[in-house]
């Protein structure tokens, strides 16, 4: 059996990714997110915030990230997995 706390987090993980698939399936021409600070680097940057969006088209995707809370003069790596 399992515990009540345990299967409420499982339910709503659950929900949580059926929402999101429902959402992506509704419009996949277009995916749009927000990018989180990682723990490492919160310390560094803690008013980073950014919003991804991706667009396709008939043979490829673009990403346009908008990006605040960044410090000035810094150049910054972005790795696409």
């Amino acid at each position: 059996m399992i515990p009540y706390p345990l299967k409420s987090s499982l339910i709503a993980s659950a929900l949580a990714v059926a929402a999101m698939s429902s959402a992506f399936a509704a419009d996949h021409d277009n995916i749009s997110f927000e990018m989180v600070v990682s723990a490492g680097a919160r310390n560094c940057l803690p008013d980073a915030k950014a919003e991804v969006n991706i667009v396709s088209t008939d043979t490829a995707e673009d990403m346009f990230i908008h990006a605040t809370g960044l410090p000035p003069n810094t150049d910054f790596d972005f790795f696409v997995i």
